[in-house]
């Protein structure tokens, strides 16, 4: 199971991100500076991966019950679509507050046995990221997640309605093949070529951390859900991802 013993993750103030790369202007890159603005059926396929669709999921009642080998072993789930939250899905009920909050209040606390989710999925990137840098982008995953890339953890956020991206450039495997045959009396040898990069994801999915309890105190009336609530892609970056425009004003007579 997931260490509950030591302050997790997801009941920590102290911790709200790891390795979260920094808030930036959102934009999907382009193929070129001057490429028009497109419908998003058409954005550049070079430059962009959505991660829409089947993915294998398994719901716990409890993060206790998540097995040791969650990341690594066989999850024993069901595929379910993405983005989607798990309530809408059959799992667990939706939590509905309006007067006493859904768990005990304990602030800044959460229950240890907090509700998660468990997410996997295996890509093969296509040869247009070759030698590119790869990032993830989160539109939006309520309450808080961790990422797995290919068995390594990349990263850790818990801002449910805010997009979170995470560097995994040095996470995706590429791999080397070489071949050898013999031709006549004499061996010879193939040039090796490299395979397309794989990525395994493990995402964990908890439903309460620290900030559902003022969010829920800030609203009358509270829906919580849990799961995907945007859409999920790979990019490769622009050499600037941020920028800003500052505007004169001009008076005329």
């Amino acid at each position: 199971m997931l260490n509950i013993n030591a302050a997790p993750d997801w009941d920590n103030l102290k911790i709200l991100s790891r390795n979260r790369e920094d808030s930036r202007t959102y934009f999907i890159p382009g193929q070129t500076a001057n490429i028009k603005a497109a419908a998003r059926s058409e954005i550049d396929q070079n430059n962009i991966i959505l991660l829409n669709g089947m993915w294998e999921f398994r719901y716990f009642r409890s993060v206790a019950d998540v097995p040791d080998d969650f990341v690594t072993g066989t999850l024993g789930g069901k595929e379910e679509h993405v983005p989607s939250v798990w309530q809408a899905q059959g799992y667990e009920k939706w939590h509905y507050s309006n007067v006493n909050y859904p768990i005990p209040l304990d602030p800044p606390h959460v229950p240890n046995h907090n509700p998660c989710g468990v997410y996997k999925r295996k890509f093969v990137l296509p040869k247009s990221f070759y030698d590119k840098e790869i990032f993830i982008s989160f539109l939006g995953v309520a309450s808080a997640y961790h990422v797995y890339i290919n068995g390594t953890l990349a990263g850790y956020d818990q801002v449910s309605h805010m997009t979170g991206e995470f560097d995994i450039t040095g996470l995706s495997s590429v791999s080397w093949t070489m071949a050898f045959f013999v031709l006549a009396a004499y061996p010879w040898v193939r040039p090796m070529r490299r395979s397309l990069p794989s990525l395994f994801m493990v995402l964990t999915f908890f439903t309460f951390v620290p900030g559902n309890i003022f969010s829920t105190a800030s609203f009358i009336m509270a829906l919580l859900a849990s799961g995907w609530t945007r859409k999920v892609y790979f990019f490769s970056p622009m050499a600037s991802m941020d920028f800003s425009v500052t505007t004169g004003l001009r008076i005329t007579s």
